[in-house]
């Protein structure tokens, strides 16, 4: 699949029309894959060793996946652009090798204008490389991995943090911009060998910067706010498993009030009892100290006249 594309190959005078496309073609200082080794590997052992001081398996496991949703999400948005929008990159011709043969004739203005199918001669796939200059994957996956470390840093070093009066040292500013030079000079390449335009860099590393802060944001709590832009969101799992536990503990303390409740009862229930079995005794004694009192009268004793 390559996008529709008529370039013009000519001027009417015969000359090269589009010095912009006329560039020689040099092999790219970085490779597709490396740029995307370069984006995913170096966060990756950056956040490994910031475990070494935070020493927390959910910051480092949100850490991975916002870096995984931003990787993944920018590199979808990049590759359907190219397939449907493309554009010519600044090599065209050089790889295009166009022959204008025996009755072709062009289209538009002066019929200047020609498909690929109608005079490049070259190779096919390089051709159709050169159709999607628009916009620069090495570009995106760069800032899209390297910008997300730099969102990383800046949240992790304190560096927003209102709350603390204490001044940051300078190499935390220094290791929170040495992720975006490294992408930025892997952008600049791309310029320089002729791959891309500078248009096709500068929204290439849009679409990284966008996706690496929506990556970041699904997984920490903020991005501007201090105090919690460094803490991570809980997972549904984890929010589950919270959840049961804070309604177990709940039921547990009303059965435990429940019980208590109960012995309170009892014990209230049994005072009373023996209340009343106490004064029962205390009246069946004093009812026996009366019968023998008049046993005694009618056995001898003179009652007065």
């Amino acid at each position: 699949m390559q996008p529709p594309r008529l370039f013009p190959l000519l001027s009417p005078d015969g000359t090269a029309y589009s010095p912009s496309i006329s560039f020689p073609y040099r092999d790219p200082i970085f490779s597709s894959l490396t740029a995307g080794l370069i984006g995913a590997l170096i966060p990756i052992a950056t956040i490994l060793f910031a475990q070494l001081f935070l020493r927390s398996f959910a910051d480092f496991s949100s850490a991975i996946l916002g870096l995984l949703y931003s990787l993944t999400a920018g590199t979808c948005f990049q590759v359907i652009l190219k397939k449907t929008i493309g554009g010519l990159r600044p090599h065209f011709l050089a790889v295009c090798r166009p022959v204008i043969q025996e009755g072709v004739v062009g289209e538009g203005y002066n019929r200047i204008m020609f498909s690929v199918d109608q005079v490049c001669t070259g190779d096919t796939a390089r051709i159709r490389n050169a159709l999607q200059s628009f916009p620069s994957g090495h570009s995106e996956i760069a800032f899209a991995g390297l910008g997300y470390l730099a969102i990383y840093l800046f949240t992790h070093l304190g560096i927003g943090d209102r709350s603390n009066s204490s001044r940051a040292g300078f190499w935390r500013v220094l290791a929170v911009i040495a992720p975006i030079l490294l992408a930025t000079y892997i952008a600049c390449t791309l310029v320089l060998g002729y791959h891309h335009h500078a248009h096709d860099c500068f929204f290439g590393a849009a679409i990284g910067m966008v996706t690496a802060v929506l990556g970041y944001r699904v997984v920490f709590r903020s991005l501007v706010d201090g105090g919690t832009n460094w803490k991570p969101r809980i997972g549904r799992r984890a929010k589950r498993a919270a959840s049961m536990e804070r309604s177990v503990d709940e039921l547990e303390d009303g059965l435990g009030g429940r019980r208590r409740g109960r012995k309170m009862g009892l014990v209230k229930s049994s005072s009373r009892s023996g209340g009343a079995l106490a004064r029962n005794r205390r009246r069946e004694d004093a009812s026996v100290q009366v019968g023998e009192t008049d046993i005694e009268n009618e056995n001898g004793h003179d009652s007065p006249v």
